[in-house]
């Protein structure tokens, strides 16, 4: 029969300290092992000097310490501009969270609503459609490259992927784009030029194309 030893340690000291973040206590045991906790932690596993502690126990103390942490980093992360689920996770990864605290931190985020990717896409569709005039599959892409589901993407693109949508936008694009372009001497030269700003942007081939004509005409004609 196999004996197992759960080996016990000794609250030796807690040494309080105030900062601006909050108040923390010092923990140290009987081993030489100390380790920071937040001092609403001591209080809810009720520490105290000479009490004596399991591994299990210890574990389980650390592990609301790191969970904690975990969730003040990240709402101060995402006080500041709003971020994905896959951007919040790599923030906390960074940190050297462990992954049990950061799916702990990301999802009382979740819960809370200050983290929703759907929310965010369609966020994030409305600005950039407005703000820079960026076609269906830039957007797709970015969102994808914030760690954006794909279904999510499409699902926030839609509204702006349509022909008629695009044909807008992109004609308004053009009509600046023109401007620069309209003296070229080489006048296929002047709509390649146009047709590749607007893929650049994000819209579709035939778009491109539809509105490049409408500006240039066919090139090869004439």
């Amino acid at each position: 029969m196999k004996v197992v030893f759960n080996l016990m340690m000794l609250i030796v000291s807690l040494k309080y300290t105030r900062r601006r973040t909050g108040g923390y206590v010092e923990v140290v045991l009987d081993n030489g092992e100390s380790f920071e906790l937040d001092a609403d932690l001591t209080v809810q596993f009720h520490l105290a000097r000479g009490m004596e502690l399991d591994e299990a126990r210890l574990e389980t103390i650390k592990e609301a310490q790191n969970n904690l942490m975990a969730r003040r980093r990240l709402l101060q992360y995402i006080s500041v501009r709003r971020k994905t689920v896959a951007e919040a996770r790599r923030f906390l990864l960074q940190l050297d969270f462990p992954p049990g605290s950061v799916d702990s931190a990301i999802e009382a985020a979740q819960a809370l609503g200050y983290l929703d990717d759907s929310s965010y896409a369609k966020s994030f569709v409305s600005t950039h459609t407005k703000a820079s005039s960026k076609g269906p599959r830039a957007l797709k892409y970015e969102l994808a490259q914030r760690g954006v589901e794909r279904s999510l993407a499409e699902e926030a693109v839609e509204p702006v992927s349509g022909t008629d949508q695009q044909m807008t936008a992109a004609r308004a694009l053009a009509a600046k784009r023109f401007q620069s372009l309209k003296n070229e001497p080489v006048l296929s030269k002047a709509s390649k030029k146009l047709s590749n700003y607007l893929l650049r942007k994000g819209y579709d081939n035939d778009v491109s194309a539809a509105i490049t004509r409408e500006f240039f005409g066919d090139p090869t004609e004439g």
